[in-house]
């Protein structure tokens, strides 16, 4: 079973490898902070391959721009001559993208995307927001004949420190710790205890996990509703931003052809949302954070 992911419910996506392929599912819940504001779709069919976006749908840079994450991706698609660009460039974007949310979060004129992993920040950027920060994109390979694909993770990271004087300072960075990783060599345990889940072997998941309540043989026999039943689980525990409609893929492999790809069920997609609100920007977040810890020392 993959764990791979954070503590911020903003996707939920699982894959089930079954004898003859495997399957796909996502839910398409777009939220702002800790609210369903949107549908939007998380799985996209490209000249790369299938790709299964996570995070948030929308992102800021250092001068508090918004920008549809989307867009980012498609564009980089569009752009990119060949895979291994596409992968390069997508890691290097990420890892910038969230160094100019953390300089964002800082409001420190003198803090920016270049210098935010460099020097000690003075103030805390609110702590509930850090993991919102994170990206992440799962693709599978559609032209090989085995269950292939990476995963590419960027999560930030903040650490409180204490100079000789006993002040406490902060340090902030956006590591993509394994670059592009195969999905077959992928075993990462999630920090805290509420990602400790029981799933068969079988069954992966990605950004937020619930265990798996039926034996394999079951699963093997009911892949599209152990899917359902997974998202739906989610679904009750986070309802306002991981839900349906659901995105089911089923990938099925042939011995001498191309896999044969099969949208089960299209929820929302496909098509990449372009669209932002302002009412949910990371300024306001941050700000609405920082409102309700002033009101309560």
């Amino acid at each position: 079973m993959f764990l791979f992911g954070s503590s911020a419910p903003a996707t939920m996506i699982v894959v089930i490898a079954t004898k003859d392929g495997y399957w796909i599912g996502a839910d398409s819940y777009r939220s702002g902070g800790d609210k369903h504001i949107a549908d939007v779709c998380k799985i996209h069919e490209t000249r790369f391959g299938l790709l299964a976006k996570s995070g948030d749908a929308q992102g800021a840079n250092h001068s508090g721009e918004i920008y549809s994450t989307d867009k980012e991706v498609e564009d980089l698609i569009a752009s990119s001559k060949d895979l291994e660009t596409f992968q390069s460039n997508l890691r290097l974007r990420y890892e910038h993208d969230i160094d100019e949310e953390l300089a964002l979060l800082v409001d420190d004129p003198s803090v920016t995307s270049e210098n935010i992993e460099q020097i000690p920040m003075g103030k805390p950027i609110p702590h509930a927001l850090i993991p919102t920060l994170l990206r992440m994109v799962v693709m599978f390979n559609t032209k090989a004949t085995d269950v292939s694909g990476e995963v590419l993770l960027v999560r930030p990271e903040s650490d409180e420190l204490t100079d000789a004087l006993g002040r406490n300072y902060y340090h902030y960075s956006a590591p993509s710790t394994l670059g592009w990783y195969p999905l077959s060599d992928i075993s990462i345990k999630a920090p805290s205890p509420h990602f400790q889940v029981s799933c068969p072997a079988s069954v992966h998941e990605f950004s937020y996990f619930v265990p798996c309540e039926k034996p394999d043989p079951w699963i093997q026999k009911h892949p599209k509703e152990t899917l359902k039943r997974l998202l739906d689980q989610a679904h009750r525990r986070e309802p306002e931003t991981i839900g349906p409609p659901y995105t089911i893929v089923r990938v099925i492999l042939r011995k001498s052809r191309a896999p044969k790809v099969k949208w089960i069920s299209k929820g929302v997609c496909p098509g990449w949302s372009e669209s932002v609100d302002p009412k949910y920007s990371l300024i306001e977040r941050r700000d609405d954070m920082r409102k309700q810890r002033d009101s309560n020392p």
